[in-house]
């Protein structure tokens, strides 16, 4: 779906865009040569493009700088950690910077959007690759909001996440081939669903890169509810390609479309202290947030996954067909369907140790264990098939609907649908689960011991500020004293 570009100027907007990259390759340029030796690291400001209601036009934004025009800063405050020279150079909008840092990659470049809202101009384009198909060999068209590609990149927004990047893109910010790359302290909103189902559309798309991802808000990706009916699958909000390897923290994930954050092949990712929270709990072909997984991991991905916190969601942490996983501290509540799942698709080898998680208040079962004793997988990151131990399972099974045990699993605290060897199961704390026709779970533990032991997990999951700020800690009586959710 390619967006008109507002602009009243004469020329075609490719030809504007050369022009301005032009202009400012040759002031960055100049700006490099004056300086003492050459500057090991570049700043791009990146001037807002418009209003919360949509991009200037030419007549309402004015001036050389909305024509591209650069300005720039010989003496900047020198930066911590950088060595060399540092020079300060402005531009109109984010593609104009990316395209501007990818002239020379043996640079450090920093771009840094200011206060504002910015507005990508999105690109369509076929992939050759498939994130999520059986042959992952398929050809996906899609649209890209905006390309990041390089080495020690970026992209930075304003204290107290004041810079708004609007996509209108399936993918939003595609990271691609960059290397100690890092998104930090934006907002990342108004994605637009692609038509194609095979598309894995997110907020963030990460393939052959290694890249942190740290305290971003990823708001209100939703797509065009025609389309989600018939895609059914909507807007991710971190997406995990092949060769992807990421660190993923302290992001709020909110009212997305599709899975909160989802790996695929061959991606790897430390996912800590993010709070993902669906808000609308939508469900089936509806439109809205909590559509999804709350974390899944497919095919062959890994990841260490410690310290979020997953509410209004359909469904909580998954650890799919022949992936890998460390699950601990997490809580995941209020969800629709399961809580924690291990499932290998009938084929699979996943490997999965869930430790001191909590699970509260599912329609469906705590916990599903859907895997065969097929031996280990050939690329070890977890030690056996895995283990449950240590979590609390409470208020499970809520939902009649799900008491035949259809579609998901037995409806119980812990389903064992089928269970490897050696899998541990022990030390886990059971409140108040319901069984089918509401017979009361089995399992429960006496009020002495399970406020001992809630004491105990407490002390752990203060140690995150997603999980201290939990639903289940409030209603327990056990949350800390500012309240539910971060300010």
């Amino acid at each position: 779906m390619k967006m008109p570009f507002h602009n009243a100027w004469a020329l075609p907007h490719h030809v504007r865009v050369l022009c301005r990259l032009a202009s400012v390759a040759v002031t960055a340029s100049v700006a490099l040569s004056v300086s003492v030796g050459v500057a090991s690291a570049v700043t791009i400001r990146v001037e807002p493009n418009g209003t919360e209601d949509g991009p200037f036009t030419s007549a309402a934004h004015g001036g050389e700088r909305a024509r591209g025009g650069a300005t720039t800063d010989m003496s900047p405050p020198h930066q911590p950690g950088i060595s060399g020279a540092i020079v300060q150079t402005r531009v109109a909008n984010l593609e104009e910077a990316l395209a501007l840092a990818a002239t020379d990659p043996s640079k450090e470049w920093t771009l840094r959007l200011e206060p504002g809202h910015h507005w990508l101009s999105p690109q369509e384009m076929t992939e050759p690759t498939c994130g999520n198909c059986e042959d992952p060999d398929t050809p996906v068209p899609c649209t890209r909001g905006a390309l990041i590609t390089g080495r020690k990149l970026r992209v930075l927004g304003a204290s107290d996440h004041r810079s708004v990047v609007h996509t209108r893109a399936g993918y939003g910010l595609l990271v691609r081939d960059c290397e100690d790359c890092e998104i930090s302290e934006l907002v990342i909103t108004g994605g637009v669903r692609d038509t194609s189902q095979a598309a894995t559309d997110a907020a963030i798309v990460v393939q052959r890169s290694d890249v942190r991802i740290e305290n971003n808000i990823i708001r209100d990706n939703i797509g065009d509810p025609r389309i989600i009916e018939k895609t059914i699958v909507g807007i991710i909000g971190i997406a995990g390609r092949e060769g992807a390897r990421m660190t993923i923290e302290n992001n709020r994930i909110l009212r997305n479309s599709w899975d909160g954050i989802a790996l695929y092949r061959d991606a790897e990712a430390e996912i800590q202290d993010n709070e993902i929270d669906g808000i609308d709990l939508a469900l089936g072909r509806t439109a809205g947030g909590g559509r999804g997984v709350g974390i899944g991991l497919t095919w062959n991905a890994k990841a260490k996954v410690r310290g979020n916190r997953v509410s209004r969601y359909w469904k909580g942490i998954g650890v799919f067909v022949d992936a890998q996983a460390l699950v601990e501290d997490n809580v995941v509540e209020r969800i629709a369907t399961w809580g924690l799942s291990l499932w290998d698709a009938g084929r699979g080898k996943p490997s999965a140790l869930f430790r001191h998680n909590v699970v509260d208040s599912t329609g469906a079962c705590g916990v599903s264990i859907v895997r065969g004793d097929r031996g280990l997988s050939d690329d070890p990151y977890v030690d056996g098939p895995g283990e449950l131990v240590g979590n609390v399972l409470s208020r499970t099974g809520q939902n009649p609907k799900y008491d035949s045990g259809e579609p998901y699993c037995f409806q119980t605290a812990i389903a064992l649908h089928d269970v490897p060897h050696p899998f541990p199961i022990e030390d886990n704390l059971l409140l108040e689960n319901r069984g089918p026709q509401g017979r009361p779970g089995s399992g429960d533990a006496d009020p002495v011991v399970a406020a001992r032991r809630l004491a105990t997990l407490t002390a752990r999951l203060s140690g995150y500020e997603a999980t201290a700020n939990s639903y289940f800690l409030r209603r327990m009586g056990l949350g800390n004293d500012h309240g539910w959710g971060r300010r």
